[in-house]
């Protein structure tokens, strides 16, 4: 755990990067529950924001805790989804002054005592709404996300605050470039810091395949079992190592105690809960 918190004067930046190539149509299980890629991206984008507006708000008022950008990516190029695309890194207070309406959506649960699921209601803001077409430039939008990150450190480097994470969720389909460009281009993203910590790549990676089963979030190497898609096995690679603090969360999340390296990485799962690893405060919010 870091030894401050995030505060107006501590800020964190998250990026997050989306695919919105039309092969993100193709169907696959988020929670149980069969739907599109696109869908379930949309579904992670908005947790993702809803969890940031939640836990930046004190007594009915949202602190300037965060900035926050979304870029999405198809064949129209990597452009910025949030209401205002002339600025890609807003403030999460900006951004709550213009929360949607919510809307309400239904993930399966299972029954206590026994294998039945059933439909449970769930509340999201559809603060972003993500749509599949085109091609893929991967390469593009994480270039765009490296230096946003870039200047995001170098003007808070005397603030001591917290590097940015960037959540890049993908089919794991690139049309402009190599895996070794994005090899390349992953480790100059991790090597970005500001003090003794680095910038986190975090790739969720969403998968079509029956037998695939949800991935908890950080898998130590020796244990890593997707090797036979290679489009995982490449983003598991970009993925940036886990920072010791966030190792010692991940054991107390899942309930296990493992040693060893960690990525950033996950398969058909919502990265949400990695965001209660940076000491922001206490605010109890529910996310699937």
């Amino acid at each position: 755990m870091y030894d401050y918190r995030v505060s107006t004067t501590c800020r964190w930046a998250v990026i997050i990067v989306v695919d919105c190539s039309l092969s993100m149509q193709q169907t696959m299980v988020l929670n149980r529950t069969p739907m599109r890629k696109i869908d379930a991206a949309t579904i992670i984008v908005n947790n993702i924001i809803d969890e940031l507006v939640a836990r930046s708000t004190r007594y009915c008022t949202v602190r300037n805790y965060f900035d926050i950008a979304v870029l999405g990516y198809s064949g129209s190029g990597t452009l910025s989804l949030l209401p205002d695309p002339s600025h890609d890194l807003v403030s999460v207070t900006t951004l709550a002054e213009q929360r949607p309406q919510p809307e309400q959506i239904y993930i399966k649960r299972s029954v206590e005592g026994s294998d039945e699921l059933v439909d449970v209601p769930f509340i999201l803001y559809p603060w972003v709404r993500l749509t599949a077409s085109g091609l893929s430039p991967m390469y593009d939008a994480l270039q765009r996300a490296k230096l946003l990150a870039e200047e995001w450190c170098k003007n808070n480097r005397r603030n001591r605050c917290i590097p940015p994470t960037i959540f890049h969720i993908t089919d794991g389909g690139c049309s402009d470039a190599t895996d070794l460009d994005l090899l390349d281009l992953s480790r100059e993203i991790h090597k970005l810091r500001i003090g003794s910590e680095n910038v986190i790549l975090y790739n969720t990676h969403l998968i079509s395949d029956d037998d695939t089963l949800p991935c908890e979030y950080h898998l130590p190497r020796k244990d890593y079992f997707y090797s036979h898609n290679p489009e995982s096995t490449m983003l598991f690679n970009m993925s940036s190592i886990m920072p010791g603090y966030m190792n010692a969360y991940v054991n107390y999340y899942l309930c296990r105690e493992e040693s060893g390296v960690r990525r950033a990485f996950s398969v058909n799962t919502n990265p949400t809960h990695i965001i209660s690893a940076i000491n922001i405060g206490s605010v109890n919010h529910t996310v699937y």
